[in-house]
């Protein structure tokens, strides 16, 4: 859905003193990151990079569901989405970035089949270089390395939460969606009794308290 808006985005122009360009640059673009002082090298993906007269912006397309959509325009953009932007930031020596949001539950392209045709929410953040949020992100990943290399696993950063369904608890836990994305989740939470499951099209980590354990049974 993020690559639909990319793509949709990536034609726009503008007319300056020098003609009509495209102000939208760079597109997905890769970009690398070895920071001194550190054992390890990141590579970002950036999707776009806009180009004006008044210099260049680091733009970043994300789609969210419809609570974490007006969360962000309520009370900010979420610490992980600062922590990402902030890299491709220090990736590319772009000193501003903005971030430009999508509600995917009422969006064009998730309502074309729909009867109407939704514009859909959209929301567009400023967001600027923060060498202290840098740094600090620069040393988790250092910590992170140091165990992973010493054939330990890092601390969890985040806590699985009780299934909620009609109200009632369905006896069942699940991890947050970034542990979904961490090459680590299976090794980190599978020995506490987790496992991966496809329910629909999504794929979760999910602990189901109502099993018996094969050693009962």
């Amino acid at each position: 859905l993020e690559r639909y808006y990319i793509r949709k985005v990536s034609g726009i122009w503008e007319e300056g003193n020098s003609g009509i360009k495209r102000i939208f640059d760079s597109i997905e673009a890769t970009y690398h990151l070895k920071p001194e002082g550190y054992g390890f090298e990141l590579i970002g993906h950036i999707d776009g990079i806009i180009s004006t007269e008044e210099g260049h912006f680091l733009v970043d397309i994300k789609t969210m569901n419809d609570r974490s959509f007006h969360d962000a325009c309520k009370s900010g953009v979420d610490d992980g989405y600062l922590d990402q932007i902030n890299l491709y930031l220090e990736m590319t020596g772009i000193k501003t970035a903005y971030l430009w949001a999508y509600n995917k539950n009422d969006t064009p392209y998730a309502n074309k089949h729909s009867v109407g045709y939704v514009l859909g929410q959209r929301a567009l953040f400023r967001i600027d270089h923060d060498p202290i949020r840098v740094s600090k992100v620069l040393d988790k990943f250092q910590y992170i390395t140091e165990q992973t290399n010493a054939g330990s696993l890092p601390d969890r950063d985040y806590a699985a939460s009780n299934e909620i369904k009609d109200g009632k608890p369905t006896g069942r836990e699940y991890l947050p969606w970034r542990c979904l994305y961490c090459p680590f989740v299976k090794a980190c939470w599978e020995p506490a009794g987790f496992k991966r499951v496809v329910e629909g099209s999504k794929v979760r980590w999910i602990k189901d308290k109502n099993e018996i354990p094969s050693d009962e049974e």
